[in-house]
């Protein structure tokens, strides 16, 4: 039958500043008794054994062996139609990235117990609005499936386990590729990409998405044995590199260039398993496949909107449409078993190499004792001894990515929620969040016109494409932007509905734009637009330190707004 629907949706997410996350602490195993640590591996080892159990229960034995076996190659340069060569399974880690994530989680389970930094593992989930489970109840997304399905392995370990989905309906990873640390975190254990609809062939906007996200990562002063900082050894542990997409060639030998230069990569190849699962064919079929199964893909043999009434189980829980079906369920949007069967084959990666580094501990500790060695979970340190590689493509002669932009770490400050950082009223000086929230001098910032409210029908969703938009009372808006060291700043347009286009003005136009700019006071105009975005150079020539940027709308419009401002 009908799959029970989900508990009731989360509350809002407690955006919090980040926090770092780092390979190299000392790991004296303060207030770790022996039987302590034997105890806690035990336990680890025996919850992934377990949820490779459920998830046998769940497809059935022979499916899920078929399903969830990792490929320990990346599928580059064709392989996939290579008989030659071994096949790709649905799910992959390479052999280099599998001994750097199990060094990373070992560095988390030999971590002293009241060191909640590093007793944390982090993945934020970028997409579009597939990713963030529009149709579908936001629970009911891949990241929460992934959570449900990892996180008890992970707190039988002592590691608690953060998971951030801040896909976002219609949009491609440009500009959130521009705004890693302030939309993500900077304290990253791993980040996804999952843009495929959005993005297309643009290959190169997926490698600066990836480059960004290592370049933008918290670098810190490591603790030396006595609790000093050591100056000497300052690095961040960059995030892995995972791929939540379809059967995605191109984007896989990508992911083989970081690979071979020292960096963490994994993936799926999501239409790979929907080629393994069975199709419904009808609603008797249905009745004798797992709960897992049923209506995930529908054959031919049945009508659109009888898959689509099994498909979802997501009514409007609030708001003047309560009670009817959620918006979204169009055939582009998986449902919920969808979504279930895609977090549950990412988990995969993260149970076998915690299984792994689980089982290295304990082999050390019946030798050694609790103290883990250095060697056992030390990496090459981020940047001195493991630098960022040549890009692949991004800034190529054939990439429409601005060269420098995939070589310098970004600031930023958008109004898009949900954000870890800072938002665009930030700053300005004299902003007061708390006297005036999301306003400031004839500023607000809000939904532009036409653009849906994804809080409205309380099916938990949090992605809000929220704009800096003025209603044209001829009020500046000044913005300081600190930490300039290699002169660029870029402004970025909010995308607004093409509906409400006699109400928007665009700030940047090939007539000149909608809205008056200066630089440090002085009046200014745009140095060129950005190919395949809506974002504009301000200046790639500031000299460093600390400048003004400051807008006024000049637009017979109701509204003119932006959504992202860039600085480095």
């Amino acid at each position: 039958g009908k799959a029970q629907p989900p508990p009731p949706p989360p509350p809002p997410m407690v955006v919090k500043k980040a926090s770092n996350t780092v390979v190299g602490h000392s790991h004296n195993s303060k207030g770790w008794e022996p039987a302590v640590v034997a105890h806690t591996l035990e336990n680890a080892i025996k919850a992934v054994t377990n949820a490779k159990g459920q998830l046998k229960n769940k497809y059935g034995e022979d499916l899920a062996n078929e399903l969830f076996k990792l490929d320990n190659q990346i599928a580059y340069n064709g392989r996939l139609r290579d008989k030659k060569l071994p096949s790709a399974t649905p799910v992959f880690l390479d052999n280099n990235s599998r001994q750097l994530l199990i060094k990373r989680l070992l560095s988390k389970l030999a971590a002293p117990k009241d060191d909640n930094e590093m007793k944390t593992f982090t993945i934020a989930f970028g997409g579009h609005s597939s990713a963030a489970a529009h149709g579908n109840y936001y629970n009911q997304s891949y990241a929460h499936a992934f959570e449900r399905m990892l996180g008890p392995a992970m707190k039988a370990a002592g590691i608690k386990l953060v998971i951030r989905n801040h896909a976002m309906g219609g949009t491609g990873c440009i500009p959130s590729a521009y705004c890693s640390g302030n939309v993500y975190g900077e304290d990253l254990d791993a980040i996804s990409w999952d843009f495929g609809m959005t993005d297309g062939r643009n290959i190169d906007h997926a490698e600066l998405y990836f480059r960004q996200a290592i370049l933008q990562h918290h670098q810190t002063k490591i603790k030396n044995n006595n609790g000093n900082d050591n100056i000497d050894d300052v690095y961040g542990l960059p995030p892995l590199l995972l791929l939540a997409h379809n059967t995605d060639n191109a984007r896989e030998e990508l992911l083989h260039h970081y690979s071979t230069n020292g960096f963490e990569v994994a993936g799926i190849r999501m239409n790979q398993a929907i080629n393994i699962v069975p199709k419904t064919t009808s609603i008797e079929h249905a009745n004798h496949l797992p709960d897992a199964l049923k209506y995930l893909e529908c054959a031919d043999t049945i009508s659109w909107d009888d898959c689509k009434a099994q498909r979802y189980d997501c009514i409007q829980q609030c708001g003047e449409e309560k009670g009817a079906i959620c918006h979204g369920q169009v055939s582009w949007h998986p449902g919920w078993r969808y979504h279930q069967l895609k977090g549950d084959l990412l988990s995969v990666i993260f149970l076998e190499a915690l299984s792994d580094a689980a089982r290295k501990y304990q082999t050390f500790t019946m030798e050694m004792g609790p103290n883990l060695d250095a060697d056992m979970y030390q990496v090459p340190k981020y940047p001195s001894e493991r630098p960022l590689p040549k890009p692949l493509l991004c800034g190529k002669a054939s990439s429409s990515v601005d060269a420098i932009l995939c070589n310098i770490a970004l600031n930023c400050a958008t109004s898009f929620e949900p954000r870890m950082g800072q938002g665009t009223l930030d700053l300005s000086p004299r902003y007061d969040v708390k006297q005036h929230p999301k306003q400031y001098k004839g500023w607000e910032v809000s939904l532009s016109p036409g653009e849906g409210d994804n809080t409205a029908a309380c099916t938990g969703h949090l992605d809000q494409k929220f704009n800096t938009l003025s209603k044209n009372n001829n009020q500046w808006l000044d913005m300081k932007i600190d930490n300039v060291k290699h002169g660029t700043a870029i402004i970025c347009e909010g995308p607004f509905s093409q509906r409400y286009a006699k109400l928007v003005g665009y700030i940047n136009t090939t007539e000149g734009g909608n809205a008056k700019i200066k630089l440090d006071s002085h009046n200014w105009h745009y140095e060129r637009k950005l190919s395949k975005s809506l974002c504009s150079v301000i200046s790639d020539k500031l000299s460093p330190g600390t400048h003004m940027i400051s807008i006024q709308t000049s637009s017979t419009k109701s509204f003119t707004g932006f959504s992202h401002l860039i600085w480095a």
